[in-house]
């Protein structure tokens, strides 16, 4: 049990990982290729980075297949992460504006914080899967 669950957590790790990686480097292309605005770029690439994200999550992390769920799956997952957006800047003001911490510093700190609340959602809820018992 103890493996599957250090497994578990080496695969979310990764998956949030290369999404994150994912979505800075369609940023960064918008913006400094495609000289897109920069606030819309950031807008198309929170968007891209929750598919990745989910099919990540979904597929690799959780090793969860079905797919009679996907969209319900999906639509839960996509307003947490914009729960999740808010609460990361309400910190972000909280920490930067009134604490006077360094907002990289800040930032860093909520994305640990948040990356444990993403974990047990997206496990206990989004891809909870049912398990039988045995008798």
């Amino acid at each position: 049990m103890q493996k599957i669950i250090q497994n578990k957590i080496v695969r979310y790790i990764f998956s949030g990982g290369i999404s994150s990686v994912s979505v800075f480097v369609l940023l960064y292309v918008l913006v400094h290729t495609l000289h897109i605005w920069y606030l819309f770029s950031s807008v198309i690439a929170f968007c891209f980075g929750i598919v990745v994200s989910f099919c990540l999550h979904k597929f690799v992390t959780f090793n969860e297949r079905t797919k009679t769920k996907i969209f319900i799956q999906f639509l839960i997952f996509f307003l947490h992460n914009l729960a999740m957006l808010g609460v990361n800047t309400l910190l972000m003001f909280v920490f930067v504006e009134v604490c006077k911490f360094w907002y990289l510093g800040a930032q860093i700190g909520i994305t640990v914080l948040t990356s444990f609340v993403n974990f047990l959602v997206f496990k206990k809820v989004i891809f909870h899967t049912k398990t039988k018992k045995k008798t």
